[in-house]
């Protein structure tokens, strides 16, 4: 959004763009796109609410300076200040974790420039492995929940305008007519079946032809590849697949810092038939599912202040492979950094205006986002 938030001041129910990313009055168009004038005539235009949130948003973004009340073109101030909100003031970069940092990926359908772990629980799927964000050591890992996710939620991706990504949400209507048109073979006939309504202004129609012939739109994939870097070193980490007589010596002494493990041992010597070498794992459930039943965060919370930061473990691969990659669950959101955001069309970013916050948790097979 810009700093004013004059882009965004969109009702819940309408999503945000045109053309088979927003559910419309009178049905979901999720999966259509730029329909042929029998299916447009279908939408409710004459929607009150509809109506009075475009005229809304057209006299806001009027007064700031960002369209042409004659054209309904954006202007140059509305490019600026829409480019302004996709890199977010930073430059594009290829920067790299510091040292003593954890490199790690992390892939999402949401497009942010932090981490807020106060939206953990607001997903889709829990956190097996602990309250925290979830990053992996594979590259390769993190583009597949990427994909993943944004395939479940119906994401067709955003759209970018001389190789700078627009949100759906943050683009003109004239934009978003282009980016809807290109999902057809013909984009160019599509656009000229349109006609002008409250829904479709002639002026958007004109704008989104000038961009075809231009060649200036594209489509970018949905979701967003984050480079990341873990303010932590593995000897600190709880290590989830490895026996607790076998993690680092550090992780040992700052467990006991926890006041935990005295009736932790206690626990699993009155119960060493079912665990005769208890794990990471094992200490971790036992904490949220045995006797203590503290609540995930509250294990979180206490572990990091400990000096236990994060909890690794080994992504599925290895897991059948008995070694290779780990994944992590990051314990405090401030030892969490975006250092690029890669997999956009025509550009690197180092993060998006809006602080869209990630929904860690989602992992449909383990129960993290990665």
């Amino acid at each position: 959004m810009t700093p004013d938030g004059a882009l965004l001041d969109q009702p819940q129910a309408w999503g945000g763009s045109l053309f088979g990313d927003t559910p419309q009055p009178g049905g979901d168009w999720r999966d259509t796109v730029a329909p042929e004038p029998s299916q447009a005539q279908a939408w409710d235009v004459n929607s009150k609410e509809y109506r009075d949130w475009l005229e809304r948003d057209r006299q806001r973004q009027i007064a700031l300076g960002y369209l042409d009340p004659e054209t309904g073109q954006m202007t140059d101030a509305g490019r600026d200040a829409q480019r302004e909100a996709i890199t977010g003031g930073f430059t594009p970069g290829d920067v790299g974790a510091a040292a003593g940092m954890i490199k790690a990926w992390h892939g999402s359908p949401h497009i942010f420039d932090r981490f807020d772990f106060s939206k953990i629980g607001t997903g889709e799927g829990n956190q097996v492995f602990g309250h925290g964000g979830y990053i992996a050591q594979a590259r390769a890992v993190a583009e597949y929940y990427r994909n993943a996710l944004s395939k479940a939620r119906g994401l067709t991706g955003d759209i970018t305008i001389d190789g700078v990504r627009i949100p759906r949400e943050q683009a003109t209507r004239g934009q978003q007519l282009a980016g809807g048109a290109l999902k057809w073979t013909d984009p160019d006939h599509v656009l000229s079946q349109l006609k002008p309504t409250d829904f479709t202004p002639g002026p958007a129609i004109e704008e989104a032809r000038q961009l075809l012939s231009q060649g200036r739109v594209g489509r970018a994939e949905p979701g967003a590849l984050y480079e990341v870097g873990f303010d932590a070193e593995h000897p600190q980490l709880l290590d989830w697949n490895k026996p607790l007589s076998a993690q680092s010596p550090e992780v040992l002494a700052n467990l006991e810092r926890t006041g935990w493990m005295g009736k932790a041992r206690q626990y699993f010597q009155d119960n060493r038939k079912l665990f005769p070498n208890p794990t990471g794992e094992d200490f971790h459930d036992y904490l949220t599912h045995g006797p203590p039943k503290i609540k995930a965060k509250a294990v979180a919370q206490r572990l990091d202040k400990a000096g236990v930061p994060g909890i690794r473990y080994l992504d599925a691969s290895s897991v059948r492979e008995g070694g290779g990659t780990s994944n992590f669950v990051v314990l405090n959101d401030k030892k969490l950094q975006i250092m690029r955001m890669l997999g956009l069309a025509g550009t690197t970013a180092t993060g998006a205006g809006a602080a869209l916050p990630s929904l860690f948790g989602d992992d449909p097979e383990q129960g993290g986002l990665l």
